[in-house]
């Protein structure tokens, strides 16, 4: 792909930035919680089992595709080994497993006024995504929402960390004084960005546990819509908003 000249680099998150994701985790475990419900499990201890175990295996494993419904095949054999569910069942693990796989073929929805934020920026900055997860898995999320034709380069992440976000920014020739990072994880994007030196917008809505920490110090916004996106970003440009 070209390289378009600009001054300004502004880096966008995926899941739950730029499309609502956790709400198709959330169908996966509410189907195995009421699943394992008809064994006389609770909800709250089903829940709270599995994102014990995947949180385990995060930090363990990263963000491979088969990682989740690893962890809802596990979360069934924890109960188990725990006398809380009679004998084991193979076949009934096996749906467990299964059910964390068809999570991903539910596409997630658009996040109102992604499309004309990214728009509305591509012609006063080179437009970045950086996302982790599965490269096919993602790519395909990118391309039903139809957002690829956006991006000037796109990064599948194993981990966002100041130095993966330091590797893209020198790949991608950013000054970190003139780029913005967008997430929604404080941990995973924010602090990254406020680490390097760079401006940070987080995008506020449901994360996973590990993500809450406080943000460092530095040049920081906080937004509940999209659409405040461009005046934030405009403004450090010293480009006046149509």
């Amino acid at each position: 792909m070209t390289r378009r000249p600009s001054e300004w680099g502004v880096v966008f998150d995926l899941d739950d930035t730029l499309l609502y994701t956790s709400p198709t985790f959330e169908a996966g475990v509410l189907r195995l919680s009421l699943l394992l419900q008809t064994l006389g499990l609770e909800d709250e201890e089903v829940r709270s089992r599995l994102l014990t175990i995947d949180l385990e295996r995060i930090n363990e494993l990263g963000y491979g595709k088969a990682r989740w419904p690893e962890s809802m095949g596990l979360a069934y054999r924890s109960f188990v080994n725990d006398q809380k569910l009679p004998g084991y069942d193979p076949a009934l693990e096996r749906r467990c497993v299964e059910i964390g796989w068809e999570t991903y073929e539910i596409h997630p929805e658009l996040k109102p006024g992604a499309r004309e934020v990214l728009e509305g920026l591509r012609p006063h900055a080179r437009l970045v995504l950086a996302t982790r997860g599965d490269e096919e898995l993602q790519g395909r999320r990118i391309d039903h929402a139809g957002l690829r034709h956006h991006f000037d380069a796109m990064y599948f992440m194993e981990w966002k960390t100041p130095e993966t976000y330091g590797a893209l920014l020198q790949e991608q020739g950013f000054d970190p004084r003139k780029t913005f990072i967008i997430g929604d994880a404080i941990r995973s994007d924010i602090n990254p960005a406020l680490s390097l030196g760079a401006h940070a917008i987080l995008v506020r809505g449901q994360n996973w546990e590990h993500e809450r920490v406080d943000p460092l110090e530095g040049h920081f916004h906080e937004i509940d819509d999209l659409e405040e996106i461009p005046p934030i970003i405009l403004r450090a440009m010293g480009v006046h908003a149509g």
